[in-house]
């Protein structure tokens, strides 16, 4: 069995720019969705700059998964709930779209 998760293929898209459109109060309006079906190297800042990050959109990930003989049995796409919210303010703009993706596959024989 294997059990894995990643950052979420739509966050990991943007190649540059701002990635959140913001209101006049600068609170998140929607997400920027960018070079998403291009795979590669992505260089954010996450504390520092230039850390290097992988992209690959879900056709890849979930292909790659069957052609090396898996059959996923669960993938998740969680978003903070209430609890969260109410501790951590900030997190409401990841209601918007999840950041991480998780999956359950089994090897087949």
């Amino acid at each position: 069995m294997l059990i894995y998760s990643q950052e979420h293929p739509l966050t990991t898209a943007p190649k540059q720019g701002p990635v959140w459109t913001l209101d006049e109060n600068k609170k998140p309006l929607f997400y920027n969705l960018s070079d998403y079906m291009e795979s590669g190297e992505r260089s954010v800042k996450w504390f520092v700059e230039g850390v290097i990050k992988y992209h690959r959109p879900f056709s890849e990930i979930i292909n790659t998964l069957i052609e090396t003989g898996f059959k996923i049995e669960k993938m998740l796409e969680p978003l903070p709930d209430e609890e969260a919210l109410e501790l951590i303010p900030n997190m409401k703009k990841d209601i918007h779209k999840p950041n991480f993706l998780l999956i359950r596959a089994v090897k087949m024989q």
